[in-house]
């Protein structure tokens, strides 16, 4: 697999998403911040699609205030700024994997 397909791609997403579910068993730790690290090339490049010049940063804005809210120990609001950048991966998954 090329590095452009491992920054940018599902390995990465996959990795963030799994730093996010420890950063939420780990309490008070910055995990989140890594995890908003490893999303941030995925949003940048996702901004170029047609509507995610929008999306993307408000996702970006979403995942910095999870990882913060995190090492305050604040899981439900976390949980909540987290919600959509799990959503439009999940929607990205299902399309990806249905897709001909």
């Amino acid at each position: 697999m090329a590095w452009p397909a491992i920054v940018f791609g599902w390995p990465a997403i996959g990795l963030s998403l799994a730093l996010f579910a420890a950063a939420f068993l780990r309490p008070r730790s910055a995990l989140g911040f890594a995890g908003l690290a490893l999303a941030a090339p995925f949003l940048w490049y996702a901004s170029h699609a047609p509507g995610g010049l929008l999306l993307s940063p408000a996702l970006l804005v979403g995942l910095g205030a999870a990882a913060e809210l995190l090492r305050r120990g604040r899981h439900a609001w976390a949980m909540a700024c987290l919600s959509p950048f799990v959503f439009i991966v999940a929607v990205l998954a299902v399309g990806v994997l249905t897709q001909r």
